[in-house]
């Protein structure tokens, strides 16, 4: 197998920092301009055409979703999310591969650093559960308030 599909991936909280610092060099985090400065190789899209159609507020996103779209959009095929959660006695611990499932996750507010709103964790269920245990579920019967992510980790290319 070439080099080229042997993608090395590294933790994405190991470089999340060198991503910040590299945005604040060129200005305030705050202000997407600072981003766009200083990732000019990213496209920071205003309108995700390629599935939704939804207007990306690049104003209303944390720094943290900001840092992991820099990360993830490096190469999307890369990026491998794994997870713990625990909902109404059932445990899972699964590795999410799929890129557009991860986009979706994106989108939706699941890396935002913050606790997950109601939209966030629906997609989060959802997405990474696609096809196991608790997709058996149905969201609505779930009790979100039971809800535990109890790890959430990120595998990206190095910088």
């Amino acid at each position: 197998m070439s080099k080229e599909f042997l993608k090395e991936t590294e933790d994405y909280d190991a470089i999340k920092g060198e991503i910040f610092v590299r945005a604040n060099s060129c200005g305030p985090v705050g202000e997407i301009e600072s981003w766009w400065s200083a990732f000019p190789e990213i496209d920071f899209i205003e309108t995700d055409e390629a599935f939704s159609g939804e207007k990306i507020d690049w104003d209303k996103r944390t720094m943290a979703e900001r840092a992991f779209y820099v990360a993830y959009m490096r190469d999307p095929g890369a990026v491998k999310v794994s997870y713990e959660l625990e909902a109404e006695g059932l445990c899972e611990a699964k590795v999410i591969e799929d890129s557009e499932k991860i986009w979706w996750m994106w989108l939706d507010g699941c890396f935002s650093g913050e606790e997950l709103d109601e939209r966030a964790l629906k997609s989060f269920l959802w997405y990474a559960n696609e096809n196991n245990l608790l997709a058996l579920k149905s969201l609505e019967d779930l009790d979100l308030k039971e809800v535990m992510i109890t790890r959430l980790e990120a595998k990206v290319l190095p910088f």
